[in-house]
């Protein structure tokens, strides 16, 4: 059974399905360390403008049909990975072949970079353990990952064989600007949204750009990078029944959903894919936070939204799944009563002329019994039941970020009252 040959000729028949992919690849090994080249056609009637060249290296494996999984690994030689990474890269196939039929069972690869070189060959060995991932069934993907490839090969090959400075490094220098990720992505339906499903498991390298620098410098390289997450603002109104409640919004995308947060308390989540109809139905995930301002605002987004079901956004409507929690009569009177009391305690803090907004996400007990007790004395008009030592002095009253100057005055009815120092006009006298 000639392995070589028949490796060769399934990756040939693989890259041969793209429109843009074309191959001229040895099975003799005449070469010491490549089969040959990927070429990148610049469209798909495979022009000989703009070609760009990738160096691979196919190896065939016998194998029984259990072997077959979705990684694999592979030894390469240090002398081999030298020389790819000085080469710019190499592009490098491992073809699965049934020992007993001959024929292919699974096509895998490995993009060696010159980066991912660099991080193997920090422990020094003879040979290296590299490992191989499943080479992709789709045309469109197996472009994009030569493409892609070869746009980073090109970046990372007058750095071959270097030793590269860590992003802590140059950030401790001073001289750190920016980080960029690039990927290329192909297809008609490619949008922002789509930019963390199309790079989820993909390999990719983080360049830095320096200050006074031309060339980015590949700082970091990963090998499946998962879970990836994009954030973005848009100024964009969000109304319920006509009346606006916000001007801007922030959305979250992942791989699986996009996740748009309205203000503190409120995010609307739909999954990351096109989507044509309109209205839009999502599902409404609600937790009241945020500062005293941002919770009244908040919870009257949230009640107006159970009530219509419907968020317009810009001049898109999203129907809105409201959680099963939420319908009931109890849950909205508790919505009510809370609103109430925040905005009882807005109102004590206005009278004050307090212009900075009370974070309640740092209140401590001790913070909400002094805010209470704020709001009884003052809103209230109740007495305070535990005097200072000296009531002729004049207390600072901490409530999370908030220090209030207070006095306490007794009333012609014997019970003391808090006031507010800088509110209030009080006779100052001295004893001599």
């Amino acid at each position: 059974m000639e392995l070589e040959k028949l490796a060769t000729s399934a990756v040939v028949a693989e890259l041969s399905k793209t429109d843009r992919l074309s191959s001229f690849i040895n099975s003799g090994d005449k070469e010491p360390c490549w089969d040959g080249n990927i070429y990148i056609h610049e469209g798909k009637n495979r022009t000989k403008k703009n070609i760009k060249k990738v160096a691979t290296q196919v190896k065939g494996k016998a194998v029984l049909k259990d072997a077959v999984k979705d990684k694999i690994k592979y030894p390469i030689s240090k002398d081999d990975l030298n020389a790819y990474m000085m080469n710019g890269g190499t592009f490098f196939f491992v073809v699965y072949i049934d020992k007993n039929s001959g024929n292919t069972l699974q096509i895998y690869y490995s993009p060696l970079l010159p980066v991912k070189i660099g991080m193997i060959l920090a422990k020094d060995k003879e040979k290296y353990q590299i490992e191989f991932q499943r080479f992709p069934e789709n045309n469109l993907e197996k472009t994009e990952i030569f493409i892609n490839f070869y746009e980073n090969a090109q970046k990372q090959a007058s750095f071959a064989g270097k030793k590269l400075p860590s992003i802590q490094e140059l950030h401790n220098q001073g001289i750190l600007d920016s980080l960029t990720i690039n990927y290329t992505g192909l297809g008609n339906s490619l949008s922002p949204s789509s930019f963390p499903k199309i790079i989820d498991g993909k390999t990719l390298t983080i360049y830095a750009n320096v200050k006074g620098g031309t060339v980015p410098i590949p700082v970091e390289y990963y090998e499946s990078i998962h879970h990836v997450m994009m954030s973005n603002d848009d100024d964009l109104p969000v109304s319920v029944n006509g009346k606006k409640y916000y001007d801007n919004y922030t959305i979250i995308t992942t791989a699986e959903n996009i996740e748009i947060c309205i203000g503190s308390c409120m995010k609307i989540i739909s999954p990351n894919m096109e989507v044509s109809e309109l209205p839009l139905t999502v599902n409404v995930e609600i937790k009241i936070n945020g500062s005293l301002r941002e919770r009244i605002i908040g919870i009257k987004f949230i009640t107006a939204v159970i009530q219509h079901k419907i968020i317009t956004i810009g001049d898109k409507m999203f129907c809105c799944n409201i959680p099963e929690s939420l319908l009931s009569d109890k849950k909205r009177e508790n919505l009510s009563n809370l609103l109430a009391s925040y905005e009882r305690a807005q109102a004590v803090l206005e009278f004050m002329n307090v212009k900075r907004d009370l974070n309640l996400q740092k209140c401590s007990e001790e913070d909400i019994r002094n805010l209470n007790l704020l709001v009884d004395s003052i809103a209230g008009k109740k007495p305070v039941k535990e005097l200072p030592k000296d009531t002729n002095r004049v207390y600072t009253l901490s409530i999370a970020n908030l220090n209030l100057a207070i006095k306490y005055i007794k009333n012609t009815n014997g019970y003391y009252y808090i006031m507010d120092y800088f509110g209030n006009h009080f006779e100052l006298y001295w004893i001599l």
